[in-house]
């Protein structure tokens, strides 16, 4: 994975400021990466479980993958604080990026990869049974 990192948040997502309000649950007033782990380990995992059955994971980091995991990471952050109101900006990019990635786990969107390898009909390598024993077909299954 590893799609996104602190610095990707600070100052593209949000101020410094903001980011340890959010993680600094001990009051140190620095960021807390074990609070912040986490939050980049959900988005970029729940990312991830949509486009699996699509993409080849893990994905290129390009700047549309970036962006989705980073609007992803800022609403879990926001929502370690439920006495903070998610900011409505911060909602509407959230659900953008889940429509975005339903879209895309539908087949009705793509993301800038290439798509995952999936076989063919050229690739499938076929067998004719007629002359295996072990295959009954209508005449075997009649004298049964």
């Amino acid at each position: 994975m590893a799609y996104i990192t602190q610095s990707d948040l600070v100052p593209g997502r949000m101020s410094l400021a903001e980011l340890v309000q959010l993680t600094d649950d001990a009051g140190t007033g620095e960021v807390d990466t074990t609070a912040l782990g986490p939050c980049i380990a959900q988005a970029e995992g729940l990312l991830e479980s949509y486009v699996s059955g699509r993409y080849t994971l893990p994905l290129t980091a390009t700047a549309q993958v970036k962006g989705l995991a980073l609007d992803l990471c800022v609403f879990k952050l926001f929502s370690r604080r439920p006495s903070r109101a998610v900011p409505e900006a911060v909602q509407k990019n959230y659900e953008a990026a889940l429509d975005l990635l339903r879209r895309v786990s539908r087949g009705d969107a793509a993301l800038d990869q290439a798509a995952a390898q999936q076989g063919s009909e050229m690739d499938v390598v076929t067998k004719n049974h007629s002359d295996d024993p072990d295959v009954f077909d209508e005449k075997k299954l009649k004298a049964y």
